[in-house]
Parts: structure tokens; sequence; C-alpha cells
């Protein structure tokens, strides 16, 4: 039985196998800093347990009012049982927001079968030699 709770060092290795297979590279890429920003203040992160093996995790930034959903998955081979549908359900209940911002290009199937308004957005990155 799948189980929710708060990301702990423990769940760690388990994350970071869930970016590597879906070849986010940053999170691997240095796993204290990986930690650091799971952990951070103002950070909600959940991750999804089965039999002692995470099959899933969520991370959001919130500021207590709305909540910023920052990365979402589950293991490739435990998708469409519900398991993303309860972490969003468990950052809802956990964080007391009333609204969730999202980005995706995967998944727009998925996030429109929650009560949802659509909005477009942007993502930007640091220019070359940090200058703006």
């Amino acid at each position: 039985m799948v189980e929710v709770v708060q990301f702990s060092r423990d769940h760690l290795a388990g994350v970071l196998a869930l970016c590597e297979a879906e070849s986010w590279p940053t999170y691997p890429a240095d796993s204290a800093r990986a930690e650091a920003a799971l952990c951070a203040p103002g950070t909600l992160t959940l991750v999804a347990v089965d039999a002692g093996a995470v099959v899933g995790f969520a991370h959001a930034l919130t500021d207590g009012l709305r909540l910023y959903l920052a990365e979402i998955v589950t293991v490739a081979r435990r998708r469409r049982e519900g398991i993303a549908r309860r972490l969003i359900g468990e950052l809802f209940e956990r964080s007391g927001v009333a609204r969730v911002d999202l980005l995706t290009d995967t998944a727009d199937a998925f996030y429109a079968t929650f009560p949802h308004r659509r909005f477009s957005g942007f993502r930007l990155y640091s220019p070359p030699g940090g200058q703006s």
C-alpha cells in the first residue's frame, strides 16, 4: 500500500533515482544540493512510498497562500495508479493553499482532470556570465 510522507534524508536515493530515470540531471548531479533544495524553508516535499521503496515524489514551493509545483513524478511502471493525484491532494491538504500553479510540457491531459484555469508562462535562464 502506498503511503505519502514528508521527505527525509532516507528518501534521497529513491528521489535521485526517479530524477535519473526521467533524465532530470540537476538533482543527481549534486546530491547534497538536492537534499538542501528538497528540505529548504518554504518548500514542501512529499514522497510516495510502497514497501519501503520510493515510487513517487512531489516538490513544491509555498508561501502559505499559494503553492508552485516544481517537480512531480512517479515510477514509470506505477503510472496511472493515482499516485501523482494523491501527491497533489496531499500538497493541498498539508499546505492549506487554495491554488497550485505549475508548468508542464508533457502532462496537460492529466492536469486538465483537476479543476483548473490555463495560463501561459516562461522559464527564464541566467544569461552567460550572470549579466542580464
